[in-house]
């Protein structure tokens, strides 16, 4: 058997990058263990804007002779894509058994695989009725978050906030930095503004009119780029997803915004549990004054301090290492159905 993983992803502006930072997350753990990955991605034209390890092909002509071939030579196979149906995830079993779907959704019944999903809660509340032949790997302990964000470090808690750090993913598709950030600058024209713009943001003229002393602007950030700024950082206001459970890593406090209809759940157990303050919807109409109201909650030494440590012990910054492990030890154990079986 190959040592290589093969993950079918997909990402760009309109799906965003969650997807894909989740998998080359994923496929680095992986390499600690000796496999090589190639992630190949169904994009939106935004080839250009993916991250270097990103396989530029796409692989939504399943059928093809090369495709086959690529994935039935494969260690395993990691699917982390809403597209692809029951019907689809039994034909890649059909040419490699080995296979793990990244599923929050919930939206499939899936067979002789292993389904993951690393949201927090998903232990007691995904998936209540379970295959006996399906390999659950639920809940934050299996949290995969990138290399940069798992360096230890000593969070300091200032007495009075200083930096507000704003990011909405990497297309910011509800299109709310402008929005929030004019509202942060009328409000706290004495805090500084870090605003990340994602590789996905198709209008970015709003970043020469809005650039004041306060406020500094950063335009397609790295893991390592995005770490820093979320150290540096008091308060974080952000989008659900990936970012949060990075963000919670890292111990910065942050005031979530809900813009995908999958957010809602994460963000309201991170706000149930003391970690996030959470707005429920991106569409409503005093968004604004509900982050100032969060805002002024987080004022607080001991406020931000008490979610600072919350989200550094949910988030630990070892769930990909267990994953990589399970995952490994189902595929090697030969636990799955015969190809005879599955036609």
């Amino acid at each position: 058997m190959k040592k290589k993983v093969i993950f079918l992803t997909v990402g760009g502006k309109k799906t965003g990058y969650g997807h894909i930072t989740r998998c080359c997350s994923l496929a680095h753990e992986f390499r600690l263990f000796g496999y090589k990955s190639d992630i190949l991605v169904e994009t939106d034209n935004l080839e250009d804007k993916l991250p270097s390890e990103v396989f530029r092909k796409e692989w939504n002509a399943k059928k093809t002779s090369l495709f086959l071939k690529t994935i039935k030579n494969a260690a395993g196979i990691i699917i982390d894509s809403y597209s692809m149906t029951e019907s689809d995830v039994h034909e890649v079993q059909k040419v490699n058994p080995r296979v793990a779907v990244i599923d929050d959704w919930h939206h499939n019944l899936y067979k002789n695989c292993i389904v993951i999903d690393w949201s927090i809660g998903a232990e007691s509340s995904a998936y209540p009725v379970r295959s006996p032949d399906v390999n659950f790997l639920l809940g934050i302990k299996y949290c995969s978050i990138r290399p940069d964000f798992q360096e230890y470090f000593r969070r300091r808690i200032p007495q009075k906030p200083h930096r507000i750090m704003v990011t909405f993913g990497g297309s910011d598709v509800c299109k709310l930095t402008p929005r929030v950030l004019n509202m942060l600058q009328k409000k706290y024209p004495d805090i500084e503004k870090h605003v990340v713009i994602g590789p996905g943001v198709d209008d970015v003229r709003y970043v020469e009119l809005m650039k004041d002393k306060k406020t500094s602007f950063y335009l397609g950030c790295n893991a390592r780029e995005m770490r820093r700024l979320m150290i540096n950082s008091d308060i974080a206001i952000c989008a659900g997803g990936q970012t949060l459970y990075e963000m919670a890593s890292q111990g910065t406090p942050a005031i979530v915004v809900d813009v995908a209809e999958n957010q809602g759940k994460d963000s309201k157990i991170f706000a149930d549990m003391g970690y996030a303050k959470t707005i429920s919807r991106w569409n409503i109409s005093n968004i604004n004054s509900k982050i100032a109201a969060s805002i002024s909650t987080l004022m607080s030494e001991q406020e931000r301090s008490s979610r600072s440590q919350i989200g550094k012990k949910y988030v630990d910054g070892k769930g990909g290492r267990r994953l990589v492990k399970a995952c490994l030890k189902f595929w090697n154990s030969g636990a799955m159905l015969t190809e005879s079986v599955l036609k």
